[in-house]
């Protein structure tokens, strides 16, 4: 059964799956309903980057030395083809259900992603570039989470103190995925200060907004998961230790179910 979860990877489905389940719980916090297209939108934005990201470390004919690399090389055409469609459907979405305010905080997204790219592929011989790429992923994943939840309040002290707290959970996720590739990097150094403060920064919110309290709780269970995984990583098959890094950022999911049920049980 864990074995099948590989396929989340393979198929890049892992990324946009943790930044709908933390977009979700972040909009219940600050008492913000979404719509179905925001969720879907995000999920695709977030898949195209992560596939884009991909398609391109393989055509720069660098070694296939991941699983989820050389199966995105074997199947290059159709996922192209996939990519596009997703991305045609996407951008038709976006213009007919958004708003002038939430199309321009879309692209301005989609600029930092494309950014982000030319970075990952260009810019890999720079000093410190692990913990620079890292950070970049974990703060365009922390931004694809406020994009449109409560647009007017995001520079509130509490929300950003929120997103901060998700920016340094997806930080932590990036540098042990990172630190298992290169071991002895500087990135490695930085997992265990990385999750003290992660600690530290939920246990902060969860004071002082009470309202962020669950979502705290969801990144502390996220983070001890991260850690323990770290820590067992040798006794783990290479695939599926970072399927599970990811599946341990997917904590929202039952926490939202068993909000949505007890609701449902208040209604009736």
């Amino acid at each position: 059964m864990l074995r099948q979860l590989k396929w989340l990877t393979l198929l890049s489905l892992d990324a946009p799956l943790v930044a709908v389940a933390w977009q979700a719980l972040y909009a219940q916090a600050i008492d913000n309903k979404l719509a179905w297209h925001y969720r879907l939108l995000i999920f695709a934005s977030v898949w195209l980057g992560y596939v884009a990201d991909r398609w391109f470390d393989n055509r720069a004919n660098r070694q296939l030395d991941s699983e989820r690399h050389r199966f995105n090389a074997r199947h290059a055409r159709r996922a192209l083809a996939v990519w596009l469609i997703v991305l045609a459907s996407s951008i038709a979405l976006a213009i007919l259900k958004l708003s002038p305010l939430q199309l321009a905080n879309g692209f301005a997204l989609v600029a930092a992603s494309l950014l982000y790219t030319a970075f990952a592929q260009r810019c890999r011989s720079i000093a410190y570039y692990g913990i620079a790429k890292s950070m970049l992923v974990a703060g365009l994943l922390a931004a694809s989470v406020a994009l449109f939840p409560e647009l007017s309040q995001a520079t509130r002290p509490q929300n950003l103190a929120a997103l901060s707290l998700l920016a340094l959970l997806f930080s932590l996720n990036c540098f042990i995925l990172r630190s298992w590739e290169k071991p002895s990097s500087l990135t490695a150094k930085l997992v265990t200060p990385t999750f003290a403060l992660t600690l530290l920064l939920a246990a902060i919110v969860s004071i002082f907004w009470s309202h962020f309290q669950i979502l705290c709780a969801a990144a502390i269970i996220s983070s001890i998961a991260l850690r323990l995984l770290h820590r067992s990583k040798p006794r783990l098959e290479e695939n599926l230790a970072r399927t599970l890094a990811d599946v341990s950022l997917l904590t929202p999911f039952p926490i939202l179910l068993l909000t949505w049920q007890s609701q449902s049980q208040v209604g009736v």
